[in-house]
């Protein structure tokens, strides 16, 4: 199930940073090093997190609107995991993630973790950058009044060093999941910025032009690197059982008016079945669920021998 380690990941670790051209060189051959015999799948996986966990707008969803209010959909990237290989899949597979998952939802999520987990999967944050807010007002019920408030707001907190909130509840979440399942891999999983390169014209939402979003740019922009920062610190801290790996470097180049986009598509969406919106603004498309599956795959295979349980 786990063959290979993409250097794309490795590179996309530091989210915001990169690594220096004569330090490449090196990171090669200390792949060729460290990467040794492929790992079995994980015999109990459980996923947490928020929508982007969920998979909001990947695939169809699982259940009507009626019997779930979590978004999950068919493609997301534990989904994607958990069938990378279909004679090595995990034994025991447990998704607790839900889309818009406030602190309490979460912590309820991180109750249901086993004992037993040895891997779990962990993307949340967006709520501290107001992803909420800008998806409805200004994607779903588009309102030029509402969505650049929003977008402020949601700029002016990323704008700080760091979101202070965030930074507070993030490590005691991660130590709450160490605790519940203490032999468990924990890997956090980040964001991609939304916005590419600027393309003359580029219309990304109907009845609004893309100029509009496009000066919007650089807030939007914010946004990722700053959750990014924290989830690296928290790796960082807790090197021996805790991961961190970022999508930024992989979503080159398939951003909003970007040719190749892995975002699901500024278009307004019918409705599906039972009550479901087909919107997903903000969120990864299969493809891009895909990235974080193969960045997942990396982390359990880049795990280190300390990390190792008999």
């Amino acid at each position: 199930m786990f063959r290979s380690l993409h250097i794309s990941s490795l590179i996309s670790i530091v989210g915001p940073w990169r690594l220096k051209p004569n330090c490449l060189l090196l990171t090669l051959v200390l792949l060729n090093l460290l990467v040794c015999s492929a790992r079995k799948a994980p015999k109990v996986y459980v996923a947490i997190g928020d929508s982007y966990a969920a998979g909001f707008g990947a695939g169809v969803p699982l259940k009507p609107r009626s019997e779930d209010s979590c978004w999950k959909h068919t493609l997301s990237y534990p989904r994607q995991f958990f069938y990378a290989d279909p004679e090595d899949t995990p034994e025991q597979f447990y998704d607790f993630s839900c889309g818009d998952a406030p602190s309490g939802n979460i912590l309820k999520q991180i109750d249901q973790i086993p004992e037993d987990a040895d891997l779990v999967s962990f993307t949340w944050g967006a709520e501290f950058i107001k992803l909420p807010g800008i998806v409805y007002f200004c994607d779903e019920h588009f309102s030029s009044d509402y969505c650049s408030l929003v977008l402020s707001d949601a700029a002016r907190r990323a704008s700080a060093k760091s979101i202070d909130a965030y930074d507070h509840i993030l490590p005691r979440l991660v130590q709450q999941v160490l605790t519940k399942a203490p032999n468990a891999m924990v890997v956090l999983l980040g964001y991609s910025r939304f916005m590419g390169s600027p393309v003359k014209n580029c219309v990304i939402h109907s009845g609004s032009p893309g100029s509009y979003y496009q000066g919007y740019k650089d807030r939007l922009n914010l946004l990722a690197p700053t959750l990014n920062l924290a989830m690296y610190n928290v790796a960082s801290a807790n090197e021996l059982r805790v991961q961190y790996r970022g999508p930024d470097f992989d979503f080159t180049s398939h951003r909003y008016c970007d040719g190749d986009r892995w975002f699901v598509p500024w278009k307004p969406w019918p409705k599906t079945y039972d009550g479901w919106s087909g919107f997903g603004y903000f969120h990864p498309t299969a493809q891009g669920q895909q990235v974080y599956k193969n960045l997942l795959l990396d982390a359990w295979n880049f795990e280190k021998t300390e990390n190792k349980t008999a």
